[in-house]
């Protein structure tokens, strides 16, 4: 496979910010592990079910907080930014 042109200054601007390192603490198994990623992969990003409204511009859903315990919540987003949200869980073809 052949290698996907870069634009050279990319990374010059890359280099020139200063990034925040998440560090959290390790995870105590690999059960642990597989369990997180397992709530990313091979799903799709949130089921119709979740869906509670779409109405004016504003979407409406249920969510899972894991920082409380794992509680079912409602959130309501304007479309956009759920769009901008979901977006983020589109895994890329491949890493450059």
């Amino acid at each position: 496979m052949g290698h996907i042109p870069v634009d050279k200054t990319l990374f010059q601007d890359l280099f020139h910010n200063f990034w925040v390192v998440d560090a959290r603490e390790p995870f105590e198994k690999a059960e642990n592990v597989i369990e997180y990623l397992a709530r990313y992969l091979h799903k799709v990003a949130i089921s119709n079910y979740r869906l509670l409204s779409i109405d004016n511009g504003t979407v409406v859903f249920r969510y899972k907080d894991y920082r409380d315990g794992g509680q079912q919540k409602v959130m309501s987003l304007k479309a956009t930014d759920f769009l901008q949200r979901f977006c983020l869980h589109i895994l890329q073809n491949r890493i450059v």
